[in-house]
Formats: structure tokens, C-alpha cells, sequence
């Protein structure tokens, strides 16, 4: 068996390495990164830093026939190259009832787990994406907690 980045790990590795993240000897588990990122394959061994990086998603097991060009035709397809921006349609509440507005005609709610957002802004965050919106309803008005989540989001670009 042997291993590769996933599309996921794929983005991850390109947006370290794109920021000077990265550097061989710095650490094995960078070290594993750069050479899945530069060589697409690596065998697969039964270590610590394998069996984290495989839980944490950034590599997959593959089989020993998959060719390094199927590899890097996955990479090149990889359909989290061509997003922007991410868009959070935090609320539907509003104090109008607009003919145009998508949410005209749609149930009145407000995201009840701002947790989740976090969670999926921090995993978007470390694969490079940047812009996050917010839109639906009236979001300043009926939008609890929409506030906190773009502050937990900026302060975590400051540090990515």
C-alpha cells in the first residue's frame, strides 16, 4: 500500500508551502508533506506520524497500482481549486418580505450551532480559502452570534 495526499491535504500542503510554511528537516510530519506534495507517493508504514496524518484527513491509503500521473490528474481536478469564497447564510429572518429576495418565501430561521461554522471556517482557512460572507435575511439584526463567528474567523486568519 501506499500513500498520497488527499484533495483536502493537497490544498492544506500548497497553502503552507505558498506561505514559507514549510521546509525540509523542519519536522517529519512537514517533511512527509513535501515529499507527498513534490513526489505524490510515499509507502505506507505503520507510524505515529502516518496514523496522524491519516486521522487528521490530510493522507489516504491507495493501492500500489494507482500511477503517479492518476495522482496528479486527481490534484489538477481537485474541485476545491477553483472556490473563492465561502458564504455563510447565517439567518432567513427579516423585516421584509421582498418578491425578489431568494428568502421570500422561505422558512423563517436562524443557524442554531454557530460551533459547526467554526469548525468548517477553521478547516477552510487552513486549505487557503480567505473571503467569507454573510448574507441572508438580516443578518445584523436576527443573526445571534453571526458577530462572534466573523471575530473567531479574523483572529484565526491573523494566525494562519
Amino acid at each position: 500500500m501506499y500513500l498520497r495526499l488527499t484533495l483536502y491535504g493537497w490544498m492544506v500542503t500548497r497553502h503552507l508551502a505558498n506561505r514559507g510554511q514549510l521546509h525540509l528537516g523542519a519536522n517529519p510530519q512537514g517533511d512527509l508533506l513535501l515529499e507527498l506534495w513534490t513526489g505524490m507517493h510515499v509507502p505506507a508504514t505503520n507510524s505515529p506520524i502516518y496514523n496522524q496524518l491519516l486521522a487528521d484527513g490530510l493522507i489516504e491509503g491507495i493501492d500500489e497500482t494507482v500511477s503517479q500521473h492518476d495522482t496528479r490528474l486527481r490534484y489538477q481536478r481537485n474541485p476545491f481549486e477553483h472556490i473563492t469564497k465561502v458564504t455563510f447564510e447565517f439567518t432567513t429572518y427579516c423585516n421584509f418580505n421582498c418578491e425578489h429576495c431568494f428568502n421570500g418565501h422561505v422558512p423563517r430561521q436562524t443557524e442554531t450551532n454557530p460551533d459547526l461554522l467554526k469548525f468548517a471556517a477553521k478547516t477552510l482557512l487552513q486549505m487557503g480559502l480567505q473571503r467569507f460572507d454573510f448574507v441572508g435575511g438580516e443578518v445584523s439584526r436576527y443573526g445571534d452570534g453571526w458577530l462572534e463567528l466573523a471575530h473567531y474567523i479574523h483572529s484565526l486568519d491573523e494566525v494562519a
